[in-house]
């Protein structure tokens, strides 16, 4: 597949409310550099390289 993720959002003070301890986002990108997988020179490099760059930015904080 070309790959896929999701998450849920909600409010702060109601993910204070729940069991599991609430996870904050704190930066988040997306890019696309294909519409199909068939249509990429390189197959080791993707959009990733340059949302993840971008989130990291966002949130103050480089990759571990």
């Amino acid at each position: 597949t070309d790959g896929a993720g999701a998450f849920v959002l909600m409010r702060a003070d109601r993910a204070r409310d729940l069991v599991a301890k609430p996870v904050y986002v704190l930066g988040n990108a997306t890019a696309v550099w294909n519409r199909q997988i068939s249509s990429m020179e390189n197959l080791t490099v993707t959009a990733a390289s340059e949302s993840g760059r971008r989130a990291f930015d966002m949130a103050g904080l480089t990759p571990a």
